[in-house]
């Protein structure tokens, strides 16, 4: 007869035979194994994928994960993570230490804009504010960096774009990635610019985006306001602030952007950005008009090379 330490060795097998992930919590995880699922993990999160997702990339399944999904866990394990935090950490980047109070509290003004005096930190550079989409948004970041301006600005969650996240877009242009969609990042840009140069098309079904853009940095609210049409000989049209908006900023509409037009949209939108020292850009995306990047880049590189050629109001003084 075996001694009662034998039976009960024969009869146990080993921990790594016995239990897995799926099976049990306290399964010992081989080091291995530990630097396998962290970089998962790490990959999937910088993705946006859900912790079920990563679950199931693992080969766990889900249920392991389905706690951490929750919005219990999310609210409870994870640190908050807001646009304003975003916007200040992206304005402080360009000021050299000295932030800007670009965006305010809820129920506050979203930001001074307007004079140099307002805004003092600002008038030493100038930079442009964009998102990562393609397009109108693609265009305006190549343009600036044609003419040797700074690029910022806040990308929807993992830099989502219609090609699929562009994480690169960081590394290339200074853009930085945030935890909302395209409409928050939309919100957020308004935040940090002081002047909007928005491009329209008169095409039915276009423009959603940009015409929610326009509304929120006129007036404060972002929603679809559909302008109207102007004559079919406007090439461009200036829309102010709204005055019981105090924290609005002007908006530039540039119509139907076309070879037999372009030199009359430089001369205004050039004389739109005098004085401007963090312009905005939205217009259309890739998908919706693919033949619009190249004139508005063509557009904004003349533009954005004679703005930077101007004396900054802090130089004059």
């Amino acid at each position: 007869m075996l001694p009662c330490c034998a039976l009960e060795q024969s009869a146990t097998p080993p921990l790594h035979t016995r239990y897995t992930p799926a099976t049990h919590p306290l399964y010992v995880w081989p080091v291995k194994h530990l630097l396998h699922v962290l970089r998962v993990v790490l990959v999937g999160t910088r993705l946006g994928l859900g912790w079920d997702s990563v679950g199931t990339r693992l080969g766990l399944g889900e249920r392991p994960f389905k706690l951490m999904n929750s919005a219990k866990f999310t609210q409870a394990h994870s640190v908050p993570r807001h646009a304003a935090d975003d916007q200040r950490r992206l304005s402080s980047r360009f000021d050299a230490g000295k932030e800007v109070p670009a965006v305010a509290a809820a129920g506050e003004p979203m930001h001074q804009a307007g004079t140099a005096a307002d805004q003092p930190a600002q008038a030493a550079y100038r930079a442009l504010v964009t998102g990562s989409q393609t397009g109108a948004d693609r265009a305006a970041l190549r343009a600036a960096r044609a003419a040797g301006i700074r690029t910022m600005g806040i990308a929807p969650r993992g830099f989502k774009t219609e090609r699929g996240p562009e994480p690169s877009l960081a590394d290339d242009f200074g853009l930085q990635d945030s935890a909302g969609g395209y409409a928050a990042a939309d919100r957020a840009n308004v935040h940090l610019c002081d002047a909007l140069l928005a491009f329209r098309y008169r095409v039915p079904k276009t423009g959603r985006g940009c015409e929610s853009t326009i509304h929120f940095a006129r007036v404060g609210t972002y929603e679809h306001v559909q302008l109207e049409w102007p004559p079919a000989d406007t090439v461009t049209q200036l829309l102010p602030a709204d005055g019981s908006h105090t924290a609005g900023v002007p908006v530039l509409v540039v119509w139907d952007l076309a070879a037999d037009n372009l030199h009359a949209a430089q001369t205004a939108a050039t004389a739109f950005l005098r004085g401007m020292h963090r312009p905005m850009v939205s217009g259309p995306c890739e998908s919706t008009n693919p033949q619009a990047a190249g004139l508005i880049e063509t557009l904004l590189t003349a533009v954005f090379t004679s703005w930077q050629a101007e004396p900054s109001v802090a130089s004059s003084e």
